[in-house]
């Protein structure tokens, strides 16, 4: 009863703003939302760099008063960032958050800033309808930081700006390291306890009922452990979903860590990944996934939409019980040349940009100007 009270108090005060006093320097660079921000910064010769925070409900309070007072001028949305703008005379503006169509919206106000935007997630034709059923119009910035070629396409029609296909940018920060695999098979989880009853991701709590009994039985027959890459902090949460799917204790929970995540890819002989970027992140490091997504099909990204299709020998989009033995048996037997010369067009996909050079040569360059 306690431990009910503590976390549904604990809920109440996540949902509260959580407000700070800072204001940008003079000529600062600004990166729009803290995601990411520690591989863009990775990447930037620059020292004087701001980031605009409202994760987590922060809100910076001089933003705040600006933008209700000057609402007018544009919307508090907008007058909100232009505070930071107006406050630094930045010339830069940095954002891995591609899907805050707001930041396109900027250069109609600021023309003379470099609008950069980076895309951190791979995208369907939700983002696509999102844009075209938007209040906004004429979205525009001067570089598009793409994952994929084939998304790059899907968008460049609509948003007005220089595009460039970096893979992923979080990717890249990671060198590969894939000369030792424990005798392990990873699952790469999406769960969020906050969105169990969600509808929007049923397909996904959907497939693991019946996929994961299948990896974990065959992680026993072959005498390899089962091990889960975790969704959120939450792990208390998460490892009992786990255990009451599996009706078993038998597996390991990572705790959750964003700079393991990529090694632990690496390390294990191969990932299980239902719709998760990170599995497509990845194949682009050449390691083993098996891809599995059995009810949202028709709702999946442009990525595994068009190159993926329904079945092949390490995806399945649809449920069967023969052929995800197979997949399975296929990743676990074929050697890793074998898997690279056969599977190469599907490998780099998400290009591997080791240290994220053209995002590197882009920002310095804009910054010596």
């Amino acid at each position: 009863m306690l431990k009910y009270l503590f976390l549904n108090i604990k809920h109440f005060l996540s949902k509260l703003p959580r407000f700070y006093f800072s204001i940008p320097k003079r000529s600062s660079l600004i990166i729009f939302d803290d995601l990411n921000s520690k591989y863009i910064k990775d990447c930037i010769e620059y020292k004087k760099i701001y980031e605009i925070k409202f994760r987590n409900n922060q809100i910076n309070i001089f933003a705040l008063l600006y933008a209700v007072i000057f609402f007018y001028k544009s919307s508090i949305k907008l007058e909100y960032i232009n505070f930071f703008l107006l406050r630094s005379k930045a010339n830069i503006l940095i954002t891995s958050n591609f899907n805050r169509l707001i930041i396109y919206q900027i250069k109609k106000y600021h023309p003379k800033i470099k609008v950069i935007v980076i895309q951190n997630g791979t995208f369907g034709n939700d983002f696509v309808e999102k844009l075209k059923n938007s209040k906004y119009e004429n979205f525009i910035c001067d570089y598009f930081f793409c994952m994929t070629a084939l998304e790059k396409e899907k968008i460049k029609k609509i948003i007005k700006s220089k595009f460039i296909v970096l893979g992923s940018l979080k990717n890249n920060f990671y060198k590969i390291k894939s000369k030792y695999k424990k005798k392990q098979i990873l699952y790469i989880s999406q769960f969020r306890k906050s969105l169990l009853n969600n509808p929007s991701v049923k397909a996904i709590y959907d497939t693991e009922k019946l996929l994961l009994p299948i990896v974990f039985h065959f992680c026993k027959k072959k005498k390899l452990k089962f091990v889960i890459l975790p969704g959120e902090e939450d792990s208390s949460s998460e490892n009992m979903h786990y255990q009451n799917l599996l009706k078993s204790k038998n597996f390991l929970l990572h705790k959750r860590n964003i700079d393991k995540s990529y090694q632990r890819i690496d390390e294990s002989l191969l990932s299980i990944s239902i719709d998760s970027t990170l599995g497509y992140e990845a194949l682009s490091r050449h390691n083993k996934v098996g891809i599995f997504d059995f009810f949202s099909y028709n709702h999946k990204s442009f990525l595994s939409k068009s190159f993926f299709k329904r079945a092949g020998n390490f995806y399945l989009g649809f449920y069967n019980r023969q052929k995800i033995d197979n997949i399975l048996e296929y990743l676990y037997t074929v050697d890793q040349k074998k898997w690279k010369s056969k599977n190469s067009n599907k490998l780099n996909l998400i290009p591997y940009i080791r240290n994220n050079s053209k995002f590197k040569i882009v920002v310095n360059r804009i910054l010596e100007e």
